[in-house]
């Protein structure tokens, strides 16, 4: 298995995790001083690798030959998808007359890849799928980005609508990228040598951590039956210390090294030889070692509310994540208000790492000032994981004093 192939099997089986969910943005009625309150979420979405393939690589379970050369077949030549976003804030809010400060401890890990079907082939199905022909690695995309942080958060209700401006101090734990341009991988028959041809580009994060900034700004705008929002999350920058890449374009043929005695071999190490830098000067790949400033994967949320009769409320929502393969998620859905404090929802979203889902949450105000809120798409994994894509869960958990 080549390093490429390497690289997308430990992408793919790094698991599942999260995505924005799209509860009420209007302001309930609060009468506490203060609200402790918890929430997590999370989606793993792709629009070509089915959750029968999913529900393997996380729960566990027998992938033969024939399941995942189906499963390749099934995928486009090119522009697959596949990533997740986990998040997890806890914050606590004091309120005052004139306006709500807001303190909170935040994580963030967010994963996206575009790749090919023949990506996928060599990652699962190794060289011998591929004898006698070559493998199109072009355009691919990944990157892999993991940090928390504190932040504080400023809402002031004013003449012409509510807004909320907060910044957040960032501690990244782990940076990974890769891109690839024009780049093929070729198999001569039996495998006697790998031939490589193309442009690629890695980089990946030392031990060092990194440091970060990001600001929050939203405006909340209310208007007889019906609500706007727009909000920024995380628009700031990361600098990463000592981030080793490696970039090149390679031309080479490899066709493996034979060692008559292992006590005496001369050579480089095994370890070292089939390491990534062991790869990279095989193929002829430069190695180089730098500080590096990325933007952070900052998130754009638009929301629109209609509350169409006392009972029922109609909710839009476009959600972005500045990440490869992300494409803007659409997200329409009813909501019923009944009885005893409680709301139900059911609608559908179209986008972000995948494509369709079905939506459904709820939420329930419960005494002592407890309230609970949860939304999820796990219907495909269940009814119809063979052509279903993603999974999702989101809840929020508060408590006022």
């Amino acid at each position: 298995m080549n390093y490429f192939s390497c690289i997308f099997l430990i992408i793919l089986c790094k698991g599942f995790a999260i995505a924005q969910s799209d509860s009420s943005f209007l302001p309930q009625k609060d009468t506490t001083n203060y609200t402790v309150s918890f929430e997590s979420k999370f989606e793993s979405n792709s629009n070509t690798v089915p959750n029968s393939m999913l529900a393997k690589l996380l729960w566990g379970g027998m992938m033969s030959k024939d399941f995942l050369t189906k499963t390749r077949d099934n995928l486009h030549n090119t522009n697959n998808r596949f990533g997740f976003e986990f998040k997890n804030q806890a914050s606590i809010t004091w309120k005052t007359k004139n306006f709500d400060l807001t303190a909170g401890l935040k994580y963030r890990e967010l994963l996206g890849m575009s790749f090919s079907k023949d990506l996928f082939g060599l990652a699962f199905l190794g060289n011998t799928a591929y004898d006698g022909q070559s493998a199109d690695l072009s355009n691919t995309k990944f990157q892999y980005t993991q940090y928390a942080g504190a932040s504080i958060e400023l809402k002031k209700k004013l003449k012409w609508g509510i807004i909320y401006t907060g910044v957040s101090a960032l501690y990244g734990l782990k940076h990974q990228s890769l891109r690839t341009r024009q780049a093929s991988i070729y198999t001569a028959p039996d495998a006697r040598y790998i031939e490589t041809n193309g442009e690629m580009k890695l980089q990946y994060q030392s031990p060092k951590p990194g440091y970060g900034f990001g600001i929050d700004l939203a405006y909340l705008y209310i208007w007889k039956r019906q609500a706007v929002s727009f909000a920024v999350e995380d628009l700031g920058f990361m600098y990463w210390q000592k981030v080793t890449r490696f970039e090149g374009t390679s031309n080479a043929q490899y066709s493996g090294e034979e060692i008559g005695n292992i006590t005496n071999y001369t050579g480089d190490s095994l370890f070292s030889d089939f390491s990534t830098r062991g790869f990279a000067k095989r193929f002829g790949i430069n190695e180089t070692e730098q500080n590096l400033t990325t933007l952070l994967p900052f998130a754009i949320t638009v929301r629109y509310q209609n509350q169409l009769t006392y009972k029922w409320k109609l909710k839009n929502e476009v959600y972005y994540t500045y990440m490869p393969a992300y494409i803007p998620r659409v997200s329409t859905k009813l909501e019923r208000t009944f009885n005893n404090n409680w709301y139900v929802n059911a609608g559908l979203a179209y986008g972000g790492f995948g494509k369709w889902n079905t939506l459904i949450g709820a939420y329930k105000t419960f005494q002592h000032n407890w309230s609970l809120h949860f939304e999820t798409y796990f219907l495909g994994m269940v009814l119809v994981p063979k052509k279903s894509h993603g999974i999702g869960l989101g809840f929020r958990i508060s408590k006022g004093f």
